[in-house]
């Protein structure tokens, strides 16, 4: 749908323009661990989340009237949700990025949505998995290229073969 006063043009450039600042912002959390490889995972993780914790209270109070009638469970769960899912998560980036480097950990981390869509197709079968399994094997065999191709220019050829897995 079109905006009012505003071309299809420029409206195609700002979706474009936010689309790979997104993906920049995404890439830090790759770029981070390895330039600041001398803290540790901890330290690194807890500045993330502090960093978006005072982000997220800002956006909190100009949204808070929008949010009153949330209850305590609520406000509960998603705490829950935003230590685990994201603290969590973001912890074991880095100590992966900092075992094993940036580029495995990234081309892992970008295989999600396809582990979570055969996680969904496992749950609630849309589609046999014989139908599935060419692609997934074309996955496979990308993921074992790019890891051999990189694993020996993010150094990681340099660490222990279990920091390595542990890392993967």
């Amino acid at each position: 749908m079109a905006v009012p006063g505003r071309s299809s043009l420029a409206g195609t450039t700002a979706a474009v323009a936010t689309g790979i600042t997104a993906n920049l912002i995404w890439g830090l959390a790759f770029l981070v661990p390895v330039l600041l490889s001398a803290f540790d995972p901890v330290v690194i993780t807890l500045g993330r989340y502090v960093s978006y914790g005072v982000v997220s209270l800002l956006i909190l109070a100009v949204t808070r009237t929008r949010l009153r009638g949330l209850g305590k469970d609520v406000w509960l769960m998603a705490a829950l949700f935003a230590f685990t899912g994201n603290v969590g998560y973001y912890f074991f980036v880095v100590q992966g990025v900092a075992l094993v480097g940036a580029p495995v950990v990234t081309v892992i981390i970008g295989t999600l949505p396809v582990t979570v869509a055969l996680y969904g197709n496992w749950r609630q079968k849309e589609f046999p998995f014989s139908r599935l399994a060419l692609p997934i094997a074309l996955i496979a065999v990308g993921l074992v290229l790019v890891n051999l191709t990189e694993a020996g220019w993010s150094g990681a050829a340099d660490r222990p073969l279990a920091a390595q897995l542990a890392g993967a």
